[in-house]
């Protein structure tokens, strides 16, 4: 269980309240849970801090994910995750979501673990990289994993390609997991029909990151996890046609 994410609007958070969710879910997990501290922050220093304070509190690991707000040279990438895997022993994963271009590959994987052997896992969002999935495995010799990121769109075509799992938001999460097995288990056709019954609303939801807070806490409150559906600004508004369309949606998928 990770957080606070993207899922999490963990760029809408201060620092005081990114500590506070951390420490309730840490609470609330008690140990049945693996906890992964997301310690996001375009600068390595502050991000360095936040994993060892994330430590201190008692993750099982830090995830962090690349900045991506302007272009960054690809040695400067790799000198920003080094500078947190090396300010802490814990296990972490590099997420990359570049959406004006393409992620980290294996030469980024290569290297990062060559000098830092507790960056064990990558977690990319692109459809498609199934070559790239086998090329970090074969590589690093299976010592880093390739996680599937973009709310678990890509899972029945990349499963087969080694990813070692998925980290979708909350909505979905135990409907992505049944499907998980059952690709594990060589159900391809029960999987891919249980996948085709929530891919409307994953289409609907994954249009944007703001679009994908409203929707996916909107199923929350369907789901009576959640008892409202509030989105910080500053953000999008849905529309009197969307907001029809996701309750059709959500009620397609059985809530």
């Amino acid at each position: 269980m990770g957080t606070p994410a993207y899922a999490s609007e963990f760029y809408k958070l201060d620092e005081s309240e990114r500590t506070q969710l951390l420490e309730v879910v840490l609470a609330g997990a008690k140990g049945r849970l693996r906890v992964v501290a997301q310690c996001n922050h375009h600068s390595p220093k502050h991000a360095a801090r936040l994993a060892q304070a994330a430590a201190k509190m008692g993750a099982f690991a830090i995830n962090i994910a690349l900045p991506r707000s302007f272009p960054s040279a690809p040695a400067q990438l790799l000198t920003y995750a080094r500078t947190v895997c090396d300010a802490v022993d814990l296990p972490v994963i590099v997420q990359d979501w570049n959406p004006a271009g393409g992620s980290v590959g294996v030469d980024f994987a290569v290297q990062l673990h060559r000098y830092c052997r507790n960056f064990q896992y990558l977690k990319l969002e692109d459809p498609g990289i199934g070559p790239l999935i086998r090329a970090i495995k074969q590589e690093t010799g299976e010592a880093v994993q390739v996680f599937l990121g973009w709310g678990g769109m890509y899972m029945l075509e990349l499963q087969r390609a080694g990813a070692c799992g998925a980290m979708p938001g909350l909505g979905l999460t135990d409907i992505l997991v049944r499907i998980w097995r059952l690709l594990e288990e060589g159900k391809f056709d029960e999987a891919m029909a249980s996948f085709a019954r929530i891919l409307p609303y994953l289409n609907f939801s994954l249009r944007s990151l703001e679009q994908h807070h409203h929707v996916d806490k909107q199923l929350l409150v369907a789901r009576a996890v959640l008892r409202e559906a509030h989105v910080r600004p500053v953000t999008i508004a849905l529309d009197e046609d969307a907001q029809h369309y996701l309750q059709r949606v959500i009620r397609s998928a059985g809530f």
